[in-house]
Parts: C-alpha cells; sequence; structure tokens
C-alpha cells in the first residue's frame, strides 16, 4: 500500500543520508591528511633543493603541487556538497543585504583590481526559515562565477527578485562570456566543467551545490544566457 511504500522510501532516505554522511566523514579524515602531506613535502623539496634542480624537474614539482592543491580543493567542495543539510542549526530568518554585503567585503580586493560592481537593483527580502551559510554560499557562488567568466572592461552582478505568494524568485545576472543552451542541465552536475582548467579555475562542483541548497528549500535554479553578452541565475526559495 501507499503507506507502506512510503515508509520504505523514508528508511531509503534515511539510510542513503547515513551513508553520504559516512562518505563526507571518511573524504574528510581519511583523505585529507595524505593529500596535505604530498602538498607539505612538494614545498619541503622546492624551499631546500629548488635552487639545485634542472628546469624539467622543478616543472615536474610544480605540477605536483598544483595537482596536490586541486585535490585538496575537491575534497572541500565534495565534503560541502555531502554535508548540506546535515547537522544545520534552527532555520532562522536572515536578511540577504547582509549576506550579499559581506560578499561584496570579501571581494573587495577583486572588484577593485577588475573595475567590478556588484548591484542590488532593490532591497533585497529577509527571508524566513533559511541558514545564513547556506544563503551566503548561494549568493557567493553566482556571484563569483559572473566575475571569473568574465572578459569585459567592467565586470557587472545586478541582483533582483520577485516576490509570489509562496515563492521569492531570485536573480543574479552577470555581462560575462555567457552559456550555450546545450548545457541547460549537465551545467548543475557535480564535476561538470565547460573550460579547461587553465583558463578558468575551478573544481566543476560550485553549482551543484547551490542547486542542491535551493532544492533543500523546496525551490529550483535555471538559468538564460546569451554567448559572449552574459548570463542570469534564476531560483525560487520557498517563503515558508
Amino acid at each position: 500500500n501507499s503507506n507502506g511504500q512510503m515508509m520504505l522510501q523514508t528508511s531509503e532516505l534515511r539510510r542513503s543520508n547515513s551513508d553520504l554522511e559516512q562518505f563526507a566523514y571518511i573524504i574528510s579524515h581519511d583523505l585529507k591528511a595524505p593529500v596535505r602531506n604530498i602538498s607539505g613535502f612538494m614545498s619541503l623539496l622546492v624551499s631546500k633543493y629548488g635552487s639545485t634542480m634542472n628546469p624539467e624537474a622543478r616543472e615536474f614539482v610544480d605540477y605536483s603541487q598544483s595537482g596536490a592543491k586541486r585535490l585538496e580543493r575537491l575534497i572541500d567542495d565534495v565534503l560541502a556538497y555531502c554535508r548540506i543539510g546535515t547537522n544545520l542549526p534552527k532555520p532562522i530568518p536572515v536578511n540577504l543585504n547582509d549576506v550579499v554585503s559581506t560578499i561584496r567585503f570579501e571581494l573587495r580586493d577583486k572588484l577593485n583590481s577588475t573595475n567590478a560592481k556588484i548591484n542590488i537593483n532593490k532591497e533585497l527580502p529577509i527571508i524566513n526559515n533559511v541558514h545564513s551559510s547556506l544563503m551566503y554560499h548561494v549568493f557567493q557562488n553566482l556571484i563569483s562565477n559572473g566575475l571569473k567568466f568574465n572578459q569585459k572592461e567592467t565586470p557587472e552582478i545586478n541582483i533582483n527578485y520577485t516576490n509570489s505568494l509562496n515563492y521569492y524568485t531570485f536573480s543574479v545576472s552577470d555581462n560575462g562570456i555567457g552559456i550555450s543552451k546545450e548545457y541547460s542541465t549537465t551545467i548543475f552536475q557535480m564535476f561538470k566543467r565547460l573550460h579547461n582548467e587553465t583558463d578558468y579555475d575551478g573544481t566543476g562542483i560550485g553549482l551543484a551545490i547551490c542547486k542542491k541548497i535551493v532544492e533543500y528549500y523546496h525551490g529550483e535554479v535555471w538559468f538564460d544566457s546569451v554567448e559572449g553578452e552574459g548570463t542570469t541565475f534564476h531560483f525560487t526559495i520557498r517563503k515558508f
């Protein structure tokens, strides 16, 4: 019957979440230590013998160092993805203007050096029953991407929202390089990168994390884009 089916699904979900938490624990404890060791010993090698290495050997060490650092970032991002929705404090009202102010402050050096702007088109709402850390993560990721994938002389981010009965719909627009429509679903998958790492850094998990956070609050996320002109990411957050 439908009750029995629902109980089975709930049990499966609980087991799946438990497996994910276990996976996150293994990542944080069993994988990070050896990666830090590799990174640490490579730094030691450079500081002690860097001046005597031939150029090819030094190049190999540099590749190893950047590989270890990338692996550390990947582990941190996978860990963040696994932990969304677990061990969170009680949800509280969050003022999104404060969230964006924090992000603007943290990105101040990049904003100054690239002549970029983050504009709030109208004062953002205070949302109930969310977590400031997760809201921060969504806005920070979308804003950072809009600045990173941008070749304009004055990169610009515009943040706006509309209000309906049950949902807020937010938009984060940029004037960057744009995204082809063929990536409309795959871009939100884990490790999905659309560009070479030498052109744009990152692990390809950021948008997957955004999607998981938005869905945790019973919303959805999508984008509109014109290649060469910019992208607008939209996402909804349920009001209660």
